[in-house]
């Protein structure tokens, strides 16, 4: 069964990062299904039930204060919910990150990095360690460990 990926924003991409996230997005299709989902309120209310309505089966947080992931780690958290029939749901809040109360409710939480990054960079980085992650488990040539 294919992996099925979602990934949830809050805001959509500005034109400097639009052809980023495409470009990544293709090659992501390659191994997966992938769905961009970019919510466009600004209601904190209506934002809270919106992501909640569209976080799926296993919800995933991005932000500052979750786990840090290696690329062999994106790997086996894609192979994990492959093998499990899960698709996750990662979701990038915006410019004030995620509401506390989303981040609770979710299954894990990963940091792309120490320092806060805009939630285009966010994205970009996100997509391309998805990317990375399922080219480790295809055997691609893409990631090149050296010890």
């Amino acid at each position: 069964m294919a992996l099925k990926i979602k990934i949830l924003t809050v805001g959509t991409p500005n034109n400097w990062a639009k052809p980023a996230v495409e470009h990544w997005h293709r090659r992501i299709e390659v191994f997966a299904k992938i769905e961009l989902d970019f919510l466009r309120t600004r209601d904190k209310s209506k934002l809270n039930d919106a992501i909640i309505k569209r976080m799926g089966n296993y919800p995933i947080a991005l932000t500052r204060l979750g786990e840090k992931l290696s690329s062999n780690d994106w790997a086996k958290l894609l192979d994990k919910t492959r093998f499990e029939n899960l698709s996750p749901t990662f979701i990038i809040g915006g410019a004030n990150g995620l509401p506390e109360n989303i981040i609770l409710k979710c299954r894990q939480k990963i940091s792309l990095s120490q320092i806060t990054l805009q939630h285009d960079l966010a994205l970009i980085v996100l997509l391309e360690q998805i990317f990375r992650g399922l080219s480790i488990n295809a055997g691609t040539p893409y990631h090149r460990h050296h010890l």
